[in-house]
């Protein structure tokens, strides 16, 4: 794995360039599913392990209706997107480098 840009010639033109990428931690996962089971939001958290072993947060109300958006949480642990799922649009809210700015940001959303 590789961090840094490979300049392609002849004799590195057939390798294949592997990003070392970090995703969410299992703490920071267990971090927002405290926040959330700790507020009165009636809310259901998912967490979802690609094949690649990179986690991400599914939060979605448990009433069902088109005036209560989901929210979803991914990207690495050092840049952590949050984004809003209403109807079919998946719209990003902002990015943090904290796991505690973007928990308090999103109860700002589910208060």
């Amino acid at each position: 794995m590789t961090t840094a840009q490979l300049v392609r010639n002849t004799t590195t033109q057939d390798e294949i360039i592997v990003r070392a990428l970090s995703s969410i931690t299992p703490q920071q996962a267990e971090t927002i599913i405290r926040a959330i089971q700790t507020g009165s939001y009636d809310c259901d958290v998912q967490t979802f392990d690609d094949y690649n072993g990179y986690l991400s947060v599914l939060i979605e109300p448990r009433t069902l209706g088109n005036d209560i958006p989901a929210y979803f949480i991914t990207g690495t642990k050092q840049h952590l997107e949050l984004l809003k799922a209403h109807n079919d649009d998946l719209t990003p809210i902002a990015a943090f480098s904290d796991i505690g700015d973007l928990s308090a940001e999103l109860m700002g959303f589910m208060a």
